[in-house]
């Protein structure tokens, strides 16, 4: 999600607006930390619950994840086909423009990124249909 998406959604939950930069730019979550210590992070596909605040800035796996429905009841999902996204080992999700949650229209280039990432971060990072 972008920016002004991340703070409206942030300003309606209660929560904070988070960049999480990543390693192609402007990448934009909402955090929203519950009274029992555990943090809820949405981001443009799920919603992700983890053990606490530091468990999700540590990367570590979330406790509970929901995918989110693109579309309203009846209507088909959402036509992704033939884009790629990338995904990381400690759940970063890379679109080649986030803000509107366009993936790489090439496999090929999707995995040329990967593979770029992957020796400038370090890490796993794996190619899948969007």
């Amino acid at each position: 999600m972008n920016q002004k998406q991340a703070e409206a959604m942030a300003a309606i939950m209660g929560g904070e607006a988070w960049q999480s930069g990543g390693a192609v730019g402007d990448i934009w979550l909402v955090t929203r930390q519950r009274g029992d210590g555990r943090a809820i992070v949405f981001d443009g596909e799920c919603v992700c619950e983890y053990a606490s605040d530091d468990a999700f800035e540590n990367g570590d796996d979330p406790v509970a994840t929901i995918e989110l429905y693109r579309g309203r009841s009846g209507e088909p999902e959402w036509d992704a086909q033939d884009r790629w996204v990338i995904d990381g080992a400690k759940g970063a999700t890379l679109y080649e423009h986030d803000a509107l949650e366009i993936g790489w229209s090439s496999r090929e280039e999707a995995q040329r990124q990967a593979a770029y990432l992957k020796g400038r971060e370090g890490g796993v990072w794996t190619v899948r249909e969007q």
